[in-house]
């Protein structure tokens, strides 16, 4: 998946509105793109964090403890800053299976 892909996703959700798809922010960088899941109901993008991982150690050739590195210090903490339209980095739930 590529950031243009996203694009498109959101566009097909939200229609044709340049208004609103004007506010959406995404994380920059098809690396980042495996990580994107959804729009809040806010319209705000949802990223799941584990895929975020797993798609930065893929493509960058990192262990998962150097992409959780770099994707806190150069992501995660700079968030705030894009203000209230900013991503929505979620962990989602594992499934256990109970045998």
């Amino acid at each position: 998946m590529t950031n243009l892909d996203i694009k498109r996703q959101i566009a097909d959700i939200v229609g044709d509105d340049q208004d609103v798809l004007n506010t959406i922010i995404i994380l920059e960088g098809n690396e980042f793109a495996d990580g994107f899941i959804g729009l809040s109901t806010d319209n705000r993008a949802v990223c799941s964090y584990d895929k975020l991982v797993d798609s930065l150690s893929r493509s960058n050739n990192w262990s998962t403890d150097e992409a959780i590195d770099w994707l806190e210090y150069n992501t995660i903490r700079s968030l705030p800053y894009l203000g209230d339209k900013s991503p929505i980095i979620i962990h989602e739930p594992v499934e256990y299976a109970i045998e």
